[in-house]
């Protein structure tokens, strides 16, 4: 069973910029996908996207800009599914049935 994923805005824009396609992307492509978001929200973000399993990378704290440049990005790849439907803002509830009378 799936487990249900909440994410936020700052962390959607994130996974969109990282791509939902499993790919590894250069941490000075992300950043410069991202102009609009600030240095310590970035890494905030970033730090929890890790930390909850959604995203990899290969270094697993930063704490400066610089560090996230030196870093690729991808999304874990057992969690493609449910985050594209996280993000869609679907649910993946079964449809309950009812008995016509």
């Amino acid at each position: 069973m799936a487990r249900e994923i909440h994410l936020d805005g700052g962390e959607i824009s994130v996974l969109k910029a990282v791509g939902l396609t499993g790919s590894k992307v250069k941490g000075r492509t992300l950043i410069d996908r991202l102009e609009n978001v600030g240095e310590s929200e970035l890494i905030d973000t970033l730090d929890s996207l890790l930390m909850f399993g959604h995203l990899e990378a290969t270094t697993e704290r930063f704490s400066s800009l610089q560090d996230v440049e030196k870093a690729d990005f991808w999304v874990n790849s057992g969690r493609l599914k449910e985050l594209r439907d996280a993000i869609a803002g679907r649910e993946d509830k079964p449809e309950r049935r009812r008995r016509r009378s």
